[in-house]
């Protein structure tokens, strides 16, 4: 038999040992709960954020969520629109087996992405399920989009982030994500927000809208730089003929 001797650091979390002690929790649940539990209350929740602090991938994240779930220590609720979308997600996590652990109506998926979440007792989030007009970035989540295309968000960026999708809805917000990984050699906030910031100046509301714009764009672009080129081989021809 061996004796634990605790070397206590600044920071700590206090937590209910019931799910410390439960034996029908795996140690790989059993830390995904504290981890989860230890942040704030503003604290903003991705899935592939998460994954990225521990060696296990993101599959083994997504089977200790749902482990939890099924004991009763973390619930999840999803409300759909007249589509079937999913359109907000309520998540409750507790120290102790919650009595009532209700089913939404239509299962989650497999590849279901976890939406952005403010986490910590409880969880609440907007997640637009529509589908992004990148090719590149095929995740159907904006907050998804956004980390993949290489750039990070943080506590100031994200709130911003979530109030652009609830302006301009998901697909626009995922459109300009394209159109950032495309252009910015290094995907930032900025660089995005000065797009959706030019969608709204402009009155777009559409990927349609903001498609038609940027065409046109590029054939003013492309209108000026002929111009431009023109007149240089007339200055040249001038200079040339007048030698």
């Amino acid at each position: 038999m061996a004796r634990i001797k605790k070397l206590r650091q600044k920071g700590f979390t206090i937590v209910d040992n019931t799910v410390i002690e439960d034996t029908e929790l795996s140690w790989k649940a059993k830390g995904v709960f504290l981890y989860l539990w230890s942040k704030s209350d503003d604290w903003q929740f991705y899935e592939v954020e998460v994954a990225k602090h521990a060696k296990d991938g993101r599959d083994s994240l997504r089977s200790a969520l749902k482990e939890l779930e099924t004991r009763g220590y973390l619930r999840r609720a999803r409300d759909r629109n007249d589509k079937g979308q999913v359109t907000t997600s309520d998540w409750v996590l507790s120290e102790k087996p919650m009595l009532e652990n209700p089913t939404q109506e239509k299962p989650m998926q497999e590849n279901d992405t976890l939406p952005s979440t403010d986490l910590t007792k409880y969880l609440s989030n907007q997640e637009l399920n529509n589908s992004c007009s990148s090719k590149q970035l095929d995740e159907t989540n904006a907050f998804v989009a956004y980390q993949l295309s290489g750039a990070t968000l943080n506590g100031k960026t994200t709130p911003m982030l979530t109030d652009y999708v609830q302006r301009l809805g998901n697909d626009l917000v995922c459109h300009a994500i394209d159109i950032m990984s495309v252009q910015a050699s290094h995907p930032n906030f900025s660089f995005l927000q000065k797009i959706l910031d030019g969608y709204e100046d402009a009155g777009i509301t559409t990927v349609e809208q903001a498609v038609e714009a940027e065409k046109l764009y590029k054939d003013k672009k492309r209108q000026r730089q002929n111009n431009w080129s023109n007149r240089r081989n007339n200055a040249s021809n001038e200079v040339e003929w007048y030698e």
